[in-house]
């Protein structure tokens, strides 16, 4: 394949030089990444554009298979888009890795090359990785814990809870409801603080609905598929009912009914947590066990016993 004009089989690198940009204008649209870049004069230089950073007539550019010089104050202009602009400032290196173009493979962990963006990776891979961003700057992922729940049976409804503290206490007040923004039908829910990092990327979304002095009039559950800042957006239904600034929401790490012997997912660790983990389901007495989340995750066992009471 072609890489950015350059045959695969010869690219070594994801950019030559990094630049920032300002007064820009002309052309239809924004620079387009890909687009081969011209300035004027001074040997008309060219490079094709392989990382934009566009915050409106100012960004920052990265070139790959650089010809000639960009200078400060030299006018660029997108070969596709006819988007024009002038480099601002120095126009920094940016040395290929020949050898390993996108990284080395070490103690079974990827360190990127400069620019390498990974993405589409399986979630138990997400501590095996190190980037370097295209400033030079090592940028390390999150790291990411498992939590796990074993020796359960396909149709147990298995939960993992936060806690209020060492206890089987479930915090049903981690996110207070946007006083106005939460209204019957609404496809999102949004909270009064940004979402803690920990949070399940989908799952179920508990909201609960207060009065005035605090007291529980009922709960739901919704879905949600995505979140991002302070906001959930919810899937397979919207929000039944109006919330306001009395009602409060909760996320558990584990709400699902298990389809094998184990259910698991990966979160991004932010701090210890207390948890509390619960199995239920028809013909076994009620298991639950109090554990605490830490950098290295949580395995739970369940211990299911027959219920003889129930026939």
């Amino acid at each position: 394949n072609t890489i950015n004009g350059v045959n695969g089989e010869y690219y070594i690198a994801v950019g030559d030089i990094r630049f920032d940009y300002d007064n820009e204008g002309g052309g239809g649209t924004a620079f387009s990444q890909g687009e081969l870049i011209t300035g004027t004069g001074g040997g008309s230089p060219t490079g094709y554009l392989v990382s934009l950073i566009d915050n409106g007539t100012t960004g920052t550019l990265v070139l790959r298979n650089v010809h000639g010089t960009f200078t400060d104050n030299q006018t660029i202009t997108g070969g596709t888009t006819g988007r024009t602009a002038l480099v601002n400032g120095a126009v920094n290196s940016i040395t290929p890795s020949k050898q390993a173009p996108f990284g080395t493979f070490a103690g079974g962990k990827l360190f990127g090359a400069r620019g390498v963006w990974i993405t589409n990776y399986a979630g138990s891979d997400g501590n095996n990785f190190s980037l370097i961003d295209s400033t030079g700057t090592t940028q390390n992922p999150p790291t990411t814990v498992s939590i796990i729940v074993n020796s359960i049976v396909s149709g147990d409804r298995v939960s993992v809870f936060r806690t209020i503290g060492n206890n089987e206490i479930v915090d049903k007040s981690v996110y207070t409801s946007d006083a106005s923004a939460n209204t019957s039908g609404s496809g999102t829910f949004t909270v009064t603080v940004a979402i803690t990092a920990d949070t399940p990327t989908t799952g179920t979304l508990r909201v609960v609905n207060r009065d005035a002095s605090g007291l529980i009039l009922d709960e739901q559950s919704y879905s949600y598929s995505s979140w991002t800042g302070s906001v959930f957006t919810l899937t397979g239904g919207n929000l039944t009912q109006t919330y306001d600034s009395n009602d409060t929401a909760y996320v558990p790490y584990i709400d699902v009914t298990a389809s094998s012997t184990s259910v698991s997912v990966n979160v991004s660790f932010v701090t210890n947590r207390y948890v509390v983990t619960r199995v239920r389901k028809k013909g076994i007495i009620p298991f639950a066990v109090t554990g605490q989340l830490t950098n290295s995750g949580l395995t739970a066992t369940a211990i299911r016993t027959n219920d003889s009471i129930v026939t």
